[in-house]
């Protein structure tokens, strides 16, 4: 056998540990940064759907709906007063006889 490859030989021989073959002192470490960083995770990607449920909350109560309404009916009340008065300065519509 060669210098070199004895020297190889023993290198895998003598038990030495390197790599992923190294074997944490305490695994209580290793579990709380787990849970940290799996936590941190699930955060992450819930807190924009919750941030955005919570920027629109007045969409999903129905208090836009209600708004909605109240804006539609204040706008059939604004066209009835304006058509009266129209009717009052301009007098009555004129009616076309659309069947010839």
């Amino acid at each position: 056998m060669t210098e070199s490859s004895a020297s190889f030989n023993n290198f895998f021989s003598t038990g030495r540990q390197f790599g992923l073959n190294v074997k944490p002192s305490s695994h209580e470490h290793t579990l709380k940064e787990f849970k940290k960083v799996a936590v941190d995770t699930a955060a992450k990607s819930v807190n924009p759907f919750l941030d955005y449920l919570a920027a629109n909350d007045a969409v999903f109560s129905g208090e836009v709906k209600n708004q909605i309404n109240s804006v539609m009916a204040q706008k059939f009340s604004t066209e009835i007063l304006l058509n009266k008065a129209d009717e009052d300065v301009n007098g009555p519509r004129a009616s076309f006889d659309m069947n010839f």
